[in-house]
C-alpha cells in the first residue's frame, strides 16, 4: 500500500511539473510530502535529490526550494496563497533567509513591506537588499555572500 502511494505521489509530481501552469506550491507541496515520507526511497532512489532530477527532471537544489518555500510560507508562517503567487518562488526564495532568521529570533517583522519590495524589484535587486538586511553571522549561516 505504502508503495502504490509513493508511485501515486510520483506520477503526480510528473504531471506537475509538465504542466506549465501548474503551481510551485501544489509542487512544493507534494515535494515536502515525498521528502518527509521518504518515499523516495521506495522508488528506488537512494536520495531525495536523485528523486528529483531522475523522475522530475528538475535540479535537487530546486526541488528542495520547492519544498522549503511550501513549509516556511504555508505551513509556519500561514501565508495566502495568492500572495504567495504574486510574488513567484525565485522572489520568495531569496527572501527564506529574512523569514527564517528573523523568526527563529522571535523579531517580528514586516513581511508585508518584504512583499512588496519584491514585487516592485527584481531577483537581483531583491538580493542586494536581502544581503544589506542580514548581519555577517545570519549571512555565514544561509552560504550568502556580499554583493
Amino acid at each position: 500500500m505504502e508503495r502504490e502511494q509513493a508511485v501515486t505521489c510520483e506520477q503526480e509530481l510528473q504531471q506537475l511539473v509538465r504542466d506549465v501552469g501548474a503551481s510551485f506550491l501544489d509542487i512544493g507541496q507534494k515535494l515536502l510530502e515525498c521528502q518527509r515520507t521518504r518515499w523516495h526511497n521506495l522508488l528506488g532512489f537512494a536520495t531525495f535529490d536523485d528523486f528529483v532530477e531522475k523522475s522530475l527532471q528538475i535540479t535537487g537544489r530546486a526541488g528542495r526550494y520547492y519544498a522549503r518555500i511550501y513549509r516556511c510560507y504555508v505551513e509556519e508562517a500561514k501565508f495566502p496563497a495568492e500572495r504567495l503567487v504574486e510574488i513567484g518562488w525565485t522572489k520568495l526564495q531569496t527572501l527564506l533567509p529574512i523569514l527564517e532568521e528573523k523568526t527563529q529570533a522571535g523579531n517580528a517583522i514586516d513581511f508585508l513591506r518584504w512583499f512588496a519590495l519584491a514585487r516592485e524589484s527584481t531577483v537581483r535587486e531583491l538580493e542586494v537588499r536581502v544581503l544589506a538586511h542580514l548581519s555577517p553571522e545570519e549571512k555565514e549561516r544561509h552560504g550568502l555572500r556580499s554583493a
